[in-house]
């Protein structure tokens, strides 16, 4: 079951974004045969969904989710820089 939660945003962190937010679950699935049952047991995925924009920055739903979800690439020149900083001995 959804419950909504309010989380900072990740651009800003100083807006507030409402979301929905569903617990990880226990699902059991199980098959019948003429003699026989099985069941299997997995556990689901917590999932957030964005529900409203940050009223702060402006930043859209697409936006947010991709930050949170991880999917905003870094350009290699950032990458590198950051990369650098932390004392790793690299080669580009």
């Amino acid at each position: 079951m959804p419950e909504p939660k309010t989380i900072k945003c990740p651009f800003c962190q100083d807006g507030d974004i409402l979301t929905s937010y569903t617990r990880p679950m226990k699902i059991t699935k199980s098959c019948r045969g003429s003699a026989t049952t099985s069941s299997k047991s997995y556990f689901s995925k917590e999932k957030w969904t964005i529900i409203t924009d940050c009223s702060n920055c402006g930043k859209s739903k697409s936006e947010i989710e991709k930050r949170l979800k991880g999917e905003e690439s870094v350009p290699i020149s950032e990458a590198v820089k950051r990369a650098k900083e932390s004392g790793l001995p690299l080669k580009f």
